[in-house]
């Protein structure tokens, strides 16, 4: 497999994956678990690791504490093979962390503490970094507020003047101004990867293409919409939207799999795949991630990926 030098900035986080826990509305005062560890969270981490897992030179830039649950992430992304050198340390600011509770049926709810991510920004992206990578990825937008909105808008821009492919994802905003934050990184993206459930949110619609179509006219080039159990929605820049079906697997933990699915789609842009080879690499990272606890554990290397792809009954594409 060729290797693609990307580059994936934004949220890292210590997710606290707890599990399993019964529903929050019948959450005894004392539950016994199977398993409580820490692993990499945060969407732009995830992201990167699964790409490290796959085979892929990626590198990772984003703000942990000076604690041992960044020095944990941070260890972990490297071992997955992500460059973390430009990862750097808030003095004043704790990790972030999220408690994780995954319910038996690999659905969870999310405990979330901001800390160093909330010190994340502009001046944290060198550009004689950028310059080293051909692939320039945000992950963990609204979580990022003093780099959201105009940051985000001026590294992406930067990132294409220096000739750099861009795409982003997004977490959910809290803030509830959804678009009224990005609009302003839309003309400086290739493509754009957010959630039908999060695009909702910005545009007050679920018709994937009237979605794909607004995002488009505000500049975005190619919009891929992820639906989980549904599968994915792509209008790409130029050509036929489609739809791509996802595979059926036992999921134990579902957080990250859309973090998943924006690393195999990176990956499969490595090679010069068309988007739908790139969606459905995304579909079957997303799927191993699914089966394993933690966002991005479960990742197997690039020919193993390729090989599950290759042997298993391909996913029904279906243009408009």
């Amino acid at each position: 497999m060729l290797k693609l030098s990307i580059l994936c900035v934004g949220e890292m986080v210590a997710d606290i994956v707890v599990r399993p826990v019964p529903a929050m509305d019948t959450l005894p005062d004392s539950v016994t678990v199977e398993q409580i560890e820490i692993v990499n969270g945060g969407d732009a981490l995830n992201t990167a690791v699964g790409l490290g897992r796959m085979g892929y030179e990626v590198a990772f830039i984003g703000r942990a504490g000076n604690d041992e649950f960044g020095r944990k992430v941070i260890e972990a992304a490297r071992s997955a093979g992500v460059c973390m050198d430009g990862v750097r340390c808030s003095a004043g600011r704790a990790s972030s962390k999220v408690i994780a509770l995954i319910r038996e049926d690999g659905a969870r709810n999310f405990l979330h503490c901001p800390g160093s991510n909330e010190e994340f920004c502009l001046e944290d992206i060198p550009e004689a970094v950028m310059k080293k990578h051909r692939h320039f990825h945000i992950g963990g937008t609204f979580h990022l507020p003093a780099f959201d909105g105009p940051g985000a808008a001026e590294a992406l821009r930067r990132a294409k003047a220096l000739g750099l492919t861009t795409s982003m994802d997004v977490a959910y905003d809290h803030s509830g101004r959804w678009l009224e934050t990005i609009r302003c990184c839309m003309p400086y993206l290739d493509y754009f990867l957010p959630s039908l459930g999060e695009a909702e949110c910005m545009l007050h619609t679920k018709d994937p293409g009237r979605i794909a179509a607004e995002l488009k006219a505000l500049g975005a080039g190619s919009v891929i919409l992820k639906m989980g159990e549904e599968g994915s929605y792509c209008s790409p820049k130029t050509g036929r939207a489609f739809t791509c079906g996802c595979y059926a697997v036992d999921a134990v933990d579902t957080t990250g799999a859309g973090d998943a699915f924006v690393g195999g789609f990176i990956g499969g842009l490595d090679s010069g795949e068309p988007l739908t080879d790139c969606v459905v690499r995304g579909t079957a990272a997303a799927a191993f991630a699914v089966r394993s606890v933690g966002a991005s554990t479960g990742i197997p290397d690039g020919r193993t990926l390729s090989h599950f792809i290759n042997s298993t009954e391909r996913l029904e594409i279906k243009f408009e």
